[in-house]
């Protein structure tokens, strides 16, 4: 007897756990905050299980600018695009959106930076650019002051990630607390009949 409620204890804590485990992402390349010093092909995402169809990710700079890249391919639980131009060094970040092997839609997102050692030409190039273009680099630095201040899209995911991940350890907990309460109700039955 004793058996069989270890046995029923351990499916619903089995299913408790798979029934409610979400994907995340496990691997990226490049990782989060990474500094990368080689030309960047190719953005890679491995996530904990298997991803569904309408997954999908984008790249943007630090300013929200979009870069292209080619079609994302899904296999399994990886999920990976090709960059279409050379990356220039600066910010990016990089947010995904994914449905699970549940169902559920989930987001989030990393940022990472390209810092490759410039040429003499490459100086040479800046220097010309820096001394004809100041102007506009100033216009430039008070947009991302201004633009700096509202909050940003990027602290919402943390918090819906947040608040799902704490809805469900509750569900988790109030199946548990079910569950024992029912093992508890059938050994207080079998007794009296007994």
């Amino acid at each position: 007897m004793i058996k069989k409620i270890l046995l029923l204890c351990f499916l619903l804590f089995t299913f408790a756990h798979t029934g409610f485990a979400h994907t995340g992402l496990e691997t990226s390349f490049p990782q989060d905050g990474e500094v990368v010093t080689e030309p960047l092909q190719e953005i890679v995402l491995n996530f904990e299980t298997k991803i569904e169809q309408g997954s999908t990710f984008n790249l943007t700079t630090a300013n929200g600018q979009a870069i292209s890249l080619s079609t994302i391919l899904l296999n399994e639980n990886q999920m990976k695009a090709t960059v279409q131009q050379p990356l220039e060094n600066g910010d990016y970040q990089v947010h995904w959106d994914i449905i699970g092997a549940d169902g559920h839609p989930i987001e989030g997102e990393f940022s990472f930076v390209i810092e490759m050692e410039q040429t003499e030409e490459d100086t040479k190039e800046d220097a010309n650019q820096d001394t004809t273009e100041e102007p506009i680099e100033e216009e430039q630095e008070t947009k991302d002051e201004t633009s700096a201040n509202p909050p940003t899209s990027t602290e919402l995911p943390e918090t819906d990630d947040q608040q799902q991940s704490f809805t469900i350890s509750i569900l988790i907990i109030i199946l548990v607390i079910m569950s024992l309460i029912s093992v508890g109700t059938f050994i207080i039955i079998f007794k009296r009949k007994n």
